[in-house]
């Protein structure tokens, strides 16, 4: 019989992505009239295509972005029908091939349903949060405020089905992708290295793809207000990738540990010998966990640092700010294209070292092109002439000089009814924005009367003929009274600093100088430059958690030594180097900051600093499609290998083929391709390692960049403000998050405190799964046919068990991620949740990278003492076996569940915090000035839902609890009779 062939593989889904490239192209007509998408209430979807606001340089762009976006999925898809069309193999890898996937089929079906209500539950409270019930903001319509309301609640929807999708596809490839690289095995290296890594290059370029276009398609259908509702985007990506994480988390380790522990300690079994029974729910799980998980973990740094980018960016450079970005990561997504479809190429023979010098020369091949996509891009987008300065300082402020000069108000055809100067108007404004008067109707009518102003001030400067616009921003025109502070900035920008007491000034000039543009005419480099560091940063992430946690490297080669000694030294040293890991990681992550800060420079320029961290992380980011292809080739080659220990030279029913039989291997070929699986699982296993520190690294740039976008709402009090946020009031802001303030300490206590209850209950909940496992597995090898090999294991019995307990300890740490903000929010006030997110980013970054680099460090160590000769003291099997085993089992849940879960629990509780803090200014129990009962109400609910979560957690299921009946009844009736 020849070799089997699945069927062409043929997306139904296509045809949407095609009818959604070509929908704005059929809206171009959209009415824009007025004045215009920014603040004037007109308006439109895809009204951004005929905006004046844009040039033909952001509308092209952003289109350039959409079909690169949509090029990332349809080459996701044709290497998706290589992959389908490769050998399948024999009827015996088949069945173990199809047993894997039918497990994570059945875990993703269940996960979906009990997360998908919650997701709509969710959705609908986004939308009313949101809702204008008795609008108080003025800067948009209430019509607009509607849009945004119901945009942000889509976009969270749009944000949670695309992680799921993500993580689908990455599970679902890879349980198509473990057969066919079992079979090309057979074959040769190079032929089952390519379609290992190519199943992981369709989940990477998924990820990338729709993550770019998810962001790319709320730009280009609300225009500016895109701002505002990407946040729901990130919160989306944000909320269903922690669930993916902990549910496949706690899936993955659970089957790992019961099967370690009863299989190689108790048994001396092999690492998939079909003896076992928890050996199926062990391959399910590194589907659900490494390939799900990672992807949609990924997917959602990738959306949030864009969320991040994108609102710093408008805050900091306008609509250019806002828009490049996304630019950056079409960049990232056209390198990882030609980066991963030369990996592996011309290799026909190998070795692991192989396999991982062509893996790394790829990632390397995508950073150089990412990189200097990048820096040509910013040399030709990133120019701003003065027109654009100005229009930067009007909207930050300078319309209230437009109107308080006569001349100016008669060039723009200002309309002018006021007794008063504008300035006046606006001094009065902010006291009464930053006292008890700030809920009056009398604010709230002069605030609606300030925002008039600035948008007709917008408006007429847009209206003006580009060179006339020019003309007027280097004419000098505005006599001036200069604060020191102001005088001082004129060198920075390039000026001669005036001598007179009230020297008549440019609108450049005082667009720089009072306003705080951080932009002078001309090219502005600095924002590329931060992208190449977030390059760099990944590069230097990616060898420093190899550093620690491969073969090749002292740490664990002293892990190795310990476990010599026994079980006990063997975890001390892995701790040990964890502890010792976390710190360089952060280093390395401090360090990168502190250069995006240097190279913003100015330290007037807080705002726009933060804005260069962010782009830290898009650069990091661009790097998305190799890293998630790096990560997913681990658990696709771990699957192989375990199909190739159960089916190779079997037949269906799981009996020994004889020689001559079809899908016979001699036994040299047998070992060959054994040995071929052997080399990829240790290249996957180190590729798993180094991805989870790139993983971590992006999700710290995130909430760093999540944190600066918090203080900027927290300041100006609403996401819709923060164009005009000046720099001035962002340093006043920040400089109030002080440990100097009680309640700002408390809630950095209450934050750092967080990371560490939220994994005690995800290790918890893996440590009683696997006790189930445990004892089910004993059950099974108490029958003899199952010892001999004559009967097949109840594997299902084992799937089951891992399913039902990953979904029933699903929701507590997803409660805690959701509750615990809105609790110290609504009950201590803005500033303590601001601190409480300053410690939860610090320790749950330090905890992470601990646990992720001490569980890799045991795992590989105890991969090194496997492949040492076989003797009473060395190898498998003996007691250093035994000990480096037990020190994989303690590592297995800290790696695999609870680390990866705190870079989604960072940013889940990052985004509730950024879509909670205007309600929290307004309605918080301890100063706020709207409705106490609301905050009173919302806080008491949070409360009790975390209080749940957490009792929850303690309890045992009542299968636990029979167990334990039964174990107390069989010790009396053995104490019994031995009396």
């Amino acid at each position: 019989m020849p070799p089997q062939r699945s069927r062409q593989f043929r997306p139904r889904w296509w045809w949407m992505i095609a009818v959604g490239c070509v929908l704005p192209l059929g809206l171009l007509g959209a009415d824009t009239s007025g004045p215009g998408a920014m603040g004037s209430g007109s308006w439109q979807p895809f009204g951004f295509f005929t905006s004046a606001v844009y040039g033909w340089g952001e509308k092209l762009g952003l289109l350039a972005c959409l079909v690169i976006a949509v090029a990332g999925l349809g080459y996701a898809a044709a290497l998706m029908r290589q992959v389908y069309a490769a050998d399948t193999g024999t009827p015996a890898m088949q069945k173990v091939a199809a047993a894997v996937r039918a497990g994570a089929n059945a875990y993703l079906r269940r996960q979906f349903s009990v997360v998908g209500l919650l997701i709509v539950l969710i959705t609908g409270v986004i939308i009313a949060a949101k809702w204008p019930w008795a609008p108080e903001t003025t800067v948009h319509s209430v019509e607009e405020l509607q849009v945004i309301a119901l945009g942000r609640g889509l976009a969270f929807l749009l944000g949670a089905l695309f992680s799921a999708a993500v993580g689908f596809t990455g599970m679902r490839l890879a349980t198509t992708g473990n057969l066919r690289v079992a079979a090309a095995a057979r074959q040769n290296f190079g032929q089952a290295m390519r379609l290992a890594y190519r199943t992981g290059a369709i989940t990477g370029m998924f990820t990338c793809g729709l993550g770019l276009l998810g962001g790319v398609l709320l730009l280009l259908v609300f225009g500016e207000l895109a701002y505002e509702i990407l946040v729901g985007y990130g919160f989306g990506g944000s909320l269903l990738a922690l669930f993916m994480r902990v549910g496949g988390g706690i899936y993955t380790k659970a089957a790992d540990v019961g099967a370690d522990l009863v299989g190689k300690v108790e048994q001396s079994m092999a690492e998939d010998d079909p003896r076992n029974a928890a050996v199926i729910a062990d391959n399910v799980g590194d589907n659900v966990g490494d390939c799900a998980g990672m992807a949609a973990d990924v997917f959602e740094s990738y959306s949030v640092t864009m969320v991040a980018a994108v609102m710093l960016g408008y805050a900091a450079f306008g609509y250019k700010g806002m828009i490049f970005p996304l630019l950056v990561q079409a960049v990232g997504v056209l390198s990882s294209m030609l980066s991963t479809a030369l990996v592996g190429r011309g290799i026909v023979q190998g070795n692991s070292a192989v396999a991982m010098h062509s893996i790394n020369r790829g990632f390397w091949r995508s950073a150089a092109l990412s990189s200097v996509g990048f820096l040509t891009l910013g040399a030709i987008y990133l120019h701003f002439d003065p027109a654009y300065i100005v229009e930067r300082g009007i909207d930050k402020g300078m319309y209230q000089e437009l109107f308080d000069t006569p001349q100016l108000r008669q060039v723009l055809g200002l309309s002018w009814e006021e007794s008063e100067p504008l300035q006046a108007l606006v001094a009065r404004l902010r006291q009464w924005r930053n006292g008890p008067e700030r809920v009056a109707e009398a604010t709230l009518r002069l605030e609606e009367k300030v925002e008039r102003y600035r948008s007709q001030a917008l408006y007429a400067w847009r209206q003006l003929p580009l060179a006339e616009r020019l003309r007027l921003a280097e004419q000098p025109l505005l006599a001036a009274e200069l604060k020191p502070e102001e005088r001082e900035r004129f060198a920075e920008y390039g000026h001669a600093a005036p001598q007179e007491a009230r020297p008549t000034l440019t609108l450049l000039q005082l667009a720089q100088v009072r306003y705080h543009v951080p932009l002078v005419p001309g090219l502005n480099y600095r924002v590329v430059l931060c992208c190449l560091l977030g390059i760099l940063l990944a590069v230097a992430l990616n060898k420093c958690t190899e550093y620690w946690t491969s073969t090749e490297y002292s740490p664990v080669r002293e892990v190795v030594k310990s476990s010599y000694t026994g079980h006990a030294t063997n975890i001390i040293a892995g701790m040990a180097l964890g502890l010792e890991s976390s710190v360089w990681a952060i280093l390395l992550i401090a360090a990168a900051i502190l250069g995006s800060v240097l190279i913003v420079g100015h330290p007037d320029h807080l705002l726009f600093m933060a804005f260069g961290v962010a782009m830290c992380g898009i650069g990091m980011l661009t790097l998305t499609g190799d890293t998630i292809s790096m990560d997913v080739f681990g658990p696709v080659a771990d699957n192989a290998n375990g199909i190739g220990e159960m089916g190779y030279n079997r037949t269906e029913q799981g009996d020994e083929l004889k020689e001559g039989e079809e899908g016979y291997l001699p036994p040299d070929q047998y070992q060959a391709a054994r040995q071929i699986l052997a080399d990829l699982d240790a290249v996957g296993n180190t590729t798993k390692a180094i991805t989870k520190g790139i993983a971590i690294g992006s999700a710290v740039l995130a909430a760093v960049s999540l944190f600066a976008s918090f203080i900027a709402v927290l300041v100006t009090g609403s996401e819709e403000k923060i164009g005009q946020l000046l720099i001035g009031d962002f340093v006043s802001g920040a400089s109030k998050l002080t440990v100097a303030e009680p309640l700002v300490l408390i809630g950095v206590l209450i934050g750092g405190a967080v990371p560490f209850l939220f994994s005690a209950m995800t290790i918890r909940a893996v440590g009683r799964a696997a006790y189930l496992i445990v004892i089910e597995c004993r059950r099974q090898f108490q029958d003899p046919a199952v010892m001999s090999g004559s009967k097949s294991p109840d594997y299902g019995r084992v799937v089951s068990i891992c399913t039902a307990t990953a979904q029933k300890e699903l929701i507590g740490p997803g409660l805690l991620a959701i509750g615990t903000p809105l609790a110290v929010g609504f009950l201590l006030g803005p500033f303590a949740l601001g601190g409480f997110l300053a410690g939860m980013i610090l320790s749950g970054q330090l905890l992470a990278v601990f646990m992720s680099n001490a569980g890799g460090a045991w795992d590989n160590a105890k991969k090194m003492i496997e492949d040492e000769p076989r003797t009473e003291k060395t190898g498998k099997y003996s007691e250093k076996h035994k000990a480096s085993v037990t020190g994989d089992t303690v590592g297995d849940p800290l790696k695999d569940t609870a680390g990866p879960a705190i870079n989604p629990l960072i940013k889940v509780m990052n985004m509730v915090s950024l879509l909670a803090l205007p309600l929290v200014i307004l309605h918080n129990v301890h100063d706020g000035l709207g409705n106490v009962v609301v905050g009173a109400v919302i806080a008491s609910v949070a409360v009790l839902a975390v209080i749940w979560a957490w009792y929850r957690s303690k309890q045992e299921s009542a299968e636990v609890r029979q167990i334990e009946e039964e174990l107390e009844q069989e010790a009396l009736t053995a104490a019994g009779s031995s009396r």
